[in-house]
């Protein structure tokens, strides 16, 4: 299975490194295909990445295309792929051989709303990071960035996973950037929890 994770990967990467070139869309990787590099090794199943663009009815026509050429597959077909295109901002499609699947988070010119979670993607792509993935490089979210999505999101495995990476890079994390972004995003509280290595049984005693 690793094997073809491995080569599903590969295939979503320069597919959005081709997206990127030809028109514009910046993309980077994030999610639990982060966690091997910043967190500690877990499996995964899924692929996931945040792409930003224009949302028109060209940039749904380039993506089509672009998936249809080499070969992707919708989860049910192309045209429930993109039906709430404008509403969800969240589209999904398998890769060549049906196996493994590919969560794109779309990001517009503007956040949408004032949410967090719109503030953290913007915060985000600003800050992405070249990265060499087994031979392939490709756009990943920062470090920093990792540890306070993980932390907005605030599930429990999300929680263990901004905590392993704090504990493997706290030396070298820039901790003003970190506590800064957690006041304005609202996530102080958990962010100086991560800090002092509280527990994920400490921080969720009730999971």
């Amino acid at each position: 299975m690793e094997s073809l994770y491995l080569k599903a990967l590969s295939a979503f990467i320069s597919l959005f490194e081709e997206l990127e070139e030809k028109f514009g869309y910046k993309y980077m990787l994030v999610g639990g295909v982060l966690t091997s590099i910043y967190a500690e090794a877990r499996q995964t199943q899924d692929v996931a990445i945040l792409i930003q663009l224009h949302f028109s009815q060209d940039s749904k026509l380039n993506l089509r295309n672009s998936f249809q050429k080499y070969n992707f597959q919708p989860i049910t077909n192309w045209e429930d792929v993109f039906l709430t295109w404008n509403s969800n901002q969240f589209i999904q499609i398998l890769d060549p051989d049906g196996i493994v699947k590919l969560d794109i988070n779309l990001a517009g010119s503007l956040p949408k709303n004032d949410s967090i979670y719109e503030k953290i993607k913007f915060l985000a792509l600003k800050n992405r990071k070249r990265h060499n993935f087994n031979g392939i490089l490709c756009w990943i979210q920062g470090m920093e960035d990792f540890i306070l999505s993980k932390l907005v999101y605030g599930g429990y495995q999300d929680y263990k996973d901004a905590l392993a990476c704090w504990i493997r890079y706290n030396q070298i994390l820039n901790v003003e950037y970190l506590l800064k972004n957690a006041k304005e995003l609202g996530i102080e509280e958990v962010y100086l929890a991560l800090t002092r290595n509280y527990s994920v049984d400490k921080v969720f005693p009730d999971d």
